[in-house]
């Protein structure tokens, strides 16, 4: 493109290639099909696009709604593997490295896998214990007034915890607000958390990665600081 071409786009002077003129971009086959290639503007458009429209399924996963959160976090991250499978082609490196993309969410299930692993024979111990208690009112009336005179003991010495149920200081793990233990809950109340930290953890990192290096890649190859040093020679 020299200085008496006409602009690519009149209201955005600043596009120099073709390949990033917005009339060009498909969002289809940016976002859906792997086997093609992306520019530099149009994998940043799609990527912000997935960015903001992430923003509301992370919110779910740290509110408690582990299941949805991490189901719409899975779908973006898919998308997001595609469009960066694209880019790297058009930048003339491995595709491979857009596996990358994928890593949070692999170590979010691996980290929910593990803690829920661990906390299943909790919720066995608490759903056992609930069953006794209906099965033998008496006794379970017995078992809780000592556990509410052993509270009441700790709290006036300062060590005082919650019951299982969470009152009067709110609901525990696994139970609703209606008082009903949910194994389920129980698991998704304990890992989802720590699963969400591991997948904020390792996302910002590979946001940092997108930003920095894949976004910025010249179309057709060739390293980050040829792209600006592409305009002297012309001039020159």
């Amino acid at each position: 493109m020299t200085e008496d071409s006409p602009p690519i786009d009149e209201h955005r002077p600043w596009i120099t290639d073709p390949a990033d003129a917005p009339a060009r971009m498909n969002w289809f086959k940016t976002l859906l099909n792997p086997f093609g290639q992306t520019s530099r503007l149009h994998f940043t458009r799609a990527s912000t696009f997935l960015f903001f429209f992430a923003i509301p399924f992370a919110v779910m996963m740290f509110a408690g709604m582990f299941v949805p959160g991490i189901i719409g976090v899975g779908v973006i991250s898919l998308l997001s593997f595609i469009a960066h499978v694209r880019r790297l082609t058009s930048a003339k490196r491995s595709p491979l490295w857009a596996g990358l993309v994928l890593l949070p969410l692999a170590v979010c299930l691996v980290v929910f896998s593990a803690m829920a692993s661990a906390n299943v024979s909790e919720a066995n111990r608490i759903s056992a214990q609930i069953l006794a208690d209906r099965a033998d009112p008496v006794a379970a009336r017995e078992r809780q007034e000592a556990e509410r005179q052993a509270r009441a003991e700790a709290a006036e010495a300062g060590e005082g915890e919650e019951d299982e149920r969470g009152r009067p200081d709110g609901p525990k793990p696994g139970f609703t607000e209606d008082g009903d233990f949910s194994p389920v809950k129980f698991l998704l109340d304990k890992a989802g958390p720590s699963a969400s930290a591991a997948w904020a953890l390792f996302g910002f990192g590979v946001l940092l990665w997108t930003v920095f290096w894949v976004a910025r890649l010249p179309n057709g190859g060739g390293s980050i600081s040829s792209r600006f040093a592409e305009p002297e020679q012309v001039s020159g």
